[in-house]
């Protein structure tokens, strides 16, 4: 539930509108061929209706390609297998992508009501512009920060759980400090903000019952 509302909540934050009327997204992974991938783009945080929805199926190469009509920058969803993957897409750019290795959800975990898909960032080998061509680096682009803080994110969000099942104090505020001094630098927006709603969900997962 909280990756979701994560997902819906980010959704929410990145409404600022901006030039452009589409993107597009393209991957070629082999391990996904014939398997199907559907893309959410969901109205907003609160209300889980789908502003775009579309499943579609990899070719024999594994080969995936979604146009995506973006009028504002959004956090678009792919679901597939057991993942739920999500990208930051601005419209006017195209998104060269990685997809994970491939895990089929099994039949246990598709009836499960307490089955969680695993919520990660989907890799960005490269972007480029629709009108110009520029191409830049997927180390470049905004989504390779956010996976890196979230890789980081996961480790500090571990220890966080285990010494709440412990019933050991841990000190939250210290690994938040200790996040943002690697991250404070980036003047991002839908940066700052994302980390700002992590570091809330950590201060959940110790027991608080405020974000402030």
């Amino acid at each position: 539930m909280l990756c979701r509302t994560l997902i819906f909540t980010l959704l929410f934050w990145s409404s600022a509108l901006c030039l452009g009327q589409s993107a597009s997204v393209h991957a070629v992974t082999p391990d996904y061929a014939g398997q199907t991938i559907s893309t959410i783009i969901a109205s907003n945080p609160f209300i889980s209706f789908a502003e775009f929805s579309q499943t579609m199926v990899c070719n024999e190469q594994g080969e995936f390609e979604q146009p995506i009509p973006l009028k504002a920058p959004k956090v678009v969803q792919f679901e597939t297998g057991v993942y739920q993957l999500y990208l930051y897409m601005m419209p006017g750019f195209h998104y060269e992508v990685e997809f994970p290795e491939y895990i089929e959800k099994k039949w246990e975990e598709q009836i499960s009501p307490f089955y969680q898909p695993l919520a990660m960032p989907l890799a960005v080998l490269s972007r480029t512009s629709l009108s110009t061509q520029e191409r830049i680096d997927g180390s470049m682009d905004v989504n390779h920060v956010i996976a890196t803080f979230d890789s980081l994110f996961i480790i500090a969000n571990r220890e966080i759980i285990a010494h709440r099942k412990s019933g050991q104090q841990v000190n939250t505020d210290s690994l938040i400090q200790q996040l943002e001094a690697t991250f404070h630098t980036d003047t991002s927006r839908f940066f700052s903000d994302y980390r700002r709603f992590r570091y809330g969900a950590l201060k959940l997962n110790e027991g608080r019952t405020g974000l402030a």
